[in-house]
Parts: structure tokens; C-alpha cells; sequence
């Protein structure tokens, strides 16, 4: 299977972006960054934000969950013993990053760990899963903005569904959506 590469200019953008949005963070509440700080500092016009994210909440999960990954996987690779004397320097520099943020982090894990942030995570973990067993890990297309996002499953009055993420409309129930 080939990888796909990702545009560098669009990285570039969502990395200026994602700074920003960190940058922004550690002056003021979550709650108080608005879009308007967000591109002024990035550099970036507002059209270019929506061009890459729905919303603030979405870059925040974004950038959170590339944050909280890039820490799991630095622990993955270290070969040392565990020890709380010695924790390895990936969890150290990932918990010295995360104060400045963690209102931020607070916010988008929501109280019970389902928010933004929690199901992103989570649908990383299910994706983990489902290549383990070696069945497809492969989440369909958003019918209603097709090349705009994947849907992402969510548990709906004990039903297991797919939903679009920016509208949150619940598509078909897992194992029944309709094939092109």
C-alpha cells in the first residue's frame, strides 16, 4: 500500500495554525481564544482556517491528539525499566508540556473523557484494534461533505453508529451503511 503524502503547504499551515492555537492558550482560557487571535497570530487568513478545520474545537482536538500520539509512540519506543525515580524522558516532557495547557486539555477531554479529545483518542484506539485483527480499518466518507471528513462512530441510545462529526447527525447504524 502506498502512503499518501501529505501536502507540505498544508502542513505548514496546520502546524502555524496548531502553534497559534497553543501560544493563544497558555495567555488565556480556552473558552476566550477566538478565530480572529487564532489567524492573526498564525498568519493566516480566516478563510484558510475553514479551509482546514470546522472550528476551533476541532483544531484544538487535533492538535491535542498529535500532541498526547507523538507521546504514546516516544514510550513505545523506550527501552528502559520502568521506574517512578526514573520515568522515561518522553513522559517527563510530555507532562512539562501539557501545564501550560491544561485547561485546554481539561476542556476538550470533558468530564467523563468523552469530549473532542476523548473520541478522537478513542477512535485511534478502535482503528488499533480492527488492524490487529486484521480486519479494515478504513472509516467511510461523511455522505453529506464527502471530501471533507470521515464519519466517526458513536454510541447512540445503547446503538452503535456512524455520525457525522460536523453536523453530528447519526448516518446509519454500524453494518448498515448503504455501499456505493
Amino acid at each position: 500500500m502506498t502512503a499518501v503524502r501529505e501536502d507540505p503547504r498544508a502542513a505548514r499551515t496546520r502546524a502555524k495554525l496548531g502553534r497559534a492555537l497553543l501560544e493563544e492558550c497558555a495567555g488565556h482560557p480556552p473558552t476566550q481564544v477566538s478565530v480572529a487571535a487564532l489567524v492573526r497570530r498564525a498568519e493566516v487568513g480566516r478563510a484558510t482556517f475553514y479551509l482546514h478545520y470546522a472550528d476551533l474545537e476541532a483544531l484544538a482536538a487535533a492538535v491535542c491528539a498529535d500532541i498526547v500520539r507523538e507521546a504514546v509512540d516516544a514510550l513505545h519506543t523506550w527501552r528502559g525499566t520502568p521506574a517512578p525515580a526514573t520515568p522515561p524522558p518522553a513522559l517527563l516532557d510530555f507532562f512539562e508540556d501539557l501545564a501550560p495547557h491544561a485547561g485546554l486539555y481539561r476542556e476538550l477531554l470533558g468530564p467523563d473523557g468523552g469530549g473532542p479529545l476523548g473520541r478522537v483518542l478513542h477512535q485511534d484506539r478502535a482503528v488499533e484494534a480492527l488492524c490487529a485483527q486484521g480486519a479494515s480499518a478504513v472509516w467511510p466518507q461523511c455522505p453529506a461533505h464527502p471530501d471533507a471528513h470521515p464519519l466517526t462512530a458513536a454510541v447512540r441510545t445503547d446503538t452503535a453508529v456512524w455520525v457525522c462529526p460536523r453536523s453530528g447527525t447519526a448516518v446509519a447504524r454500524i453494518g448498515e451503511l448503504p455501499t456505493r
